[in-house]
């Protein structure tokens, strides 16, 4: 097991991380933006914003300081994916090396359609990149309601290492090495749940849907 992980970013999947790895005694830091957050996260073991109803553990450090990334073995990075580079450029400025960095963001970059392990690789190359992304609501996994995830690393051995650390009783990643076609499944599905709800607003049926899919 590593010895220090940063969750990079409080939304609700961030803060749903920070606890879930917290639960298993691991020494967990969450990196939170705003300042008002950071404290009120400080005082009540909750996200107030955005899972309010969860009392987090309390063996999670809150800090706004990105420097502690150097300390981290693992980086788990959770921000929305139009700010992934930017925050990939502040840790290159702070130098992270020879870490392992799991992507959490679903999508492609404006302009550029780069893929989220893509912009990693282009502004932190010297560490081992990973995606995780699944069929997964953060409110659900807060619950501890049974949930699939899949972890891709192009290095077999890392997607295994971080499915143990990841996986719990109700949280289960599965391993694979096709990162694109996990990141880009990851980005896609949200057209298709789209078309879906527009079909369903139109009273389509499953024979529609069906076509769809």
């Amino acid at each position: 097991m590593p010895k220090k992980i940063l969750v990079i970013g409080a939304g609700s999947w961030g803060t749903t991380l920070s606890k879930l790895l917290a639960e298993k005694k691991l020494d967990v830091t969450l990196w939170v933006r705003e300042l008002e957050l950071l404290e009120k996260l400080q005082k009540t073991n909750r996200n107030e914003y955005y899972l309010p109803q969860i009392l987090l553990p309390t063996n999670i450090k809150y800090t706004n300081d990105l420097s502690l990334a150097k300390q981290a073995d693992i980086i788990v990075l959770v921000t929305p994916s139009h700010v992934v580079r930017e925050i990939c450029k502040q840790l290159a400025k702070i130098g992270v090396n020879n870490k392992i960095i799991v992507s959490c963001a679903k999508g492609l970059e404006e302009g550029t359609f780069c893929r989220m392990t893509e912009i990693i690789a282009q502004e932190l190359p010297e560490n081992k990149i990973a995606a995780l992304s699944g069929p997964n609501h953060a409110e659900n996994v807060s619950e501890k309601q049974p949930t699939a995830t899949v972890i891709a690393c192009a290095d077999e051995q890392v997607a295994r290492k971080l499915q143990r650390i990841f996986s719990t009783t109700y949280f289960r990643p599965y391993t694979n090495t096709d990162v694109i076609g996990v990141e880009l499944a990851g980005a896609f599905k949200n057209i298709i749940a789209l078309a879906s709800g527009v079909l369903a607003g139109l009273g389509f049926g499953d024979n529609t849907l069906a076509g769809l899919m």
